[in-house]
């Protein structure tokens, strides 16, 4: 039987360089350099946003499915979310 790794449960805050869970565990760390702080901090931003933006790419994702009877929905939008999700979670991306 295949066992499925998880991400670290959110949500997950950015501070000083780290994304860092609600436990207190490292999750990932960008040193800042003078040339780039603002990017940096936008990064890691963004980084500790991923828990939130996944678990928000599902439900769209399953309530388009129930509005249409189970079936996927074929528009761009779902789309692209399908595919961010198997990127997320390690899966290929099928076209």
């Amino acid at each position: 039987m295949e066992t499925k790794t998880t991400h670290t449960t959110g949500p997950w805050t950015a501070c000083t360089g780290w994304v860092r869970a609600e436990s207190g565990k490292g999750i990932c760390y960008r040193p800042s350099t003078s040339e780039s702080i603002q990017q940096d901090e936008a990064d890691l931003c963004l980084c500790a946003a991923a828990p939130d933006l996944l678990a928000a790419a599902r439900l769209t994702i399953e309530q388009h499915r129930l509005v249409r009877d189970s079936a996927p929905c074929p528009c761009r939008g779902c789309a692209s979310l399908r595919a961010a999700v198997a990127r997320a979670e390690g899966r290929e991306v099928l076209p």
